[in-house]
């Protein structure tokens, strides 16, 4: 599934956040709080559709067949796995497990393992781990009393965002995602 995903905190003037600026080209121009460019839309549009002809490209080469077959039947489309299985794009359906097992077994592994990575905790992450749960509980509460409603009602919600976001830091901004799986590499 490829897809692509723009932040936006437009309209902040009623947080008394005003944004104003000049730039020299429309890519210089990029921030969270305005509208794309239409040349940063259309790079994002093309690298999607680049790496869906990827995609497909590579579906095609493993099931024999060519892109253009791949595609009539993909289309862009989510497939259940037991569609995905009766169109002829998978050739059994199963959990992570099952993949691992099956990639040892396509590569002639007699015996095999699979690492589990974490990121490193910074250190800002240690000293936030080591308080107890009362301070860290009230830690959030303590520093939004400080803030108007609206903007606390903000942060709170951008925080949350900015922490699923903070996985995110391709370059290219290409990511393969797996919600069961997340914390394999």
């Amino acid at each position: 599934c490829l897809v692509g995903a723009e932040m936006s905190i437009r309209d902040t003037d009623y947080l008394g956040v005003p944004t104003h600026g000049v730039s020299t080209s429309p890519l210089a121009d990029v921030s969270v709080t305005k509208s794309l460019p239409p040349e940063v839309s259309e790079m994002m549009q093309l690298s999607i559709e680049s790496g869906y002809k990827r995609f497909i490209t590579l579906v095609a080469d493993s099931r024999k067949k060519t892109p253009d077959q791949i595609d009539q039947i993909a289309q862009g489309h989510v497939w259940t796995g037991q569609d995905a299985k009766s169109n002829g794009l998978v050739d059994s359906l199963g959990d992570f497990d099952d993949a691992v097992k099956k990639a040892a077994e396509l590569a002639k592994l007699k015996q095999w393992h699979v690492d589990y990575y974490q990121d490193e905790p910074t250190f800002f992450d240690m000293v936030v781990d080591s308080m107890s749960g009362s301070v860290r509980a009230m830690l959030p509460d303590a520093l939004q009393a400080y803030l108007p409603a609206p903007v606390a009602t903000a942060a709170k919600a951008m925080k949350a965002e900015s922490d699923k976001l903070a996985a995110f830091n391709d370059p290219q901004s290409r990511y393969a995602f797996c919600l069961t799986c997340a914390n394999v590499r």
